[in-house]
């Protein structure tokens, strides 16, 4: 707790000043110098845990603050693994190029995105996760759009928007009961 409470007695302006700079360092890493950002994440660290140690922080105070803000990521990063997964077993098992294959002699290039757009809806709506129904029709709707040689944007731009429609409509989804609950709201009114 003091690590954060000798954060907040920072003057604004420095507070800012070492965001921007950070901003800056991790942009011009990345961009100019090629570096994985993962490489550019640990340099900020390292920076960061340097500037704390100067600004006379105790590094446990610090290492403290960083596993509590792990801890609130946690459920978010394992989401991304497991859809990870999930996709590399739909990609194995031919799931994915089987729904290109059939896609191909349903969806009319002429209705494509409308196509994308209303089937990502409604899978949306059906397992209640935009981030999946993206990381797996949407990956067949990319490989389509590449084939029919339609705009990339354009077709992200309607596997997006359906998946998160959908997401949201869907009783199902996780973010959806959690905001009726927050406000005090039945989910189905």
């Amino acid at each position: 707790m003091f690590a954060f409470k000798s954060l907040l007695d920072m003057p604004r302006g420095e507070a800012l000043a070492v965001v921007v700079a950070l901003i800056a360092a991790m942009g011009y890493t990345i961009i100019s110098l090629e570096w994985l950002p993962h490489m550019s994440i640990i340099a900020a660290i390292v920076v960061l845990i340097l500037y704390g140690l100067a600004r006379g922080l105790k590094y446990n105070d610090m290492q403290q603050g960083m596993i509590g803000a792990l801890n609130q990521g946690m459920g978010a990063i394992y989401l991304f693994f497991f859809i990870g997964l999930m996709v590399s077993a739909l990609m194995m098992s031919g799931a994915i190029p089987t729904l290109m294959y059939y896609g191909f002699g349903l969806i009319s290039p002429t209705y494509f995105y409308f196509s994308a757009f209303a089937l990502c809806s409604v899978i949306g709506v059906s397992i209640g996760s935009s981030l999946t129904t993206c990381a797996t029709v949407g990956v067949a709707f990319m490989g389509m759009a590449a084939a029919f040689h339609a705009d990339m944007t354009m077709t992200a731009g309607a596997i997006v928007s359906g998946a998160f429609f959908g997401d949201k409509m869907s009783p199902l989804s996780d973010t959806t009961g959690i905001s009726a609950s927050i406000v005090g709201i039945d989910l189905f009114e």
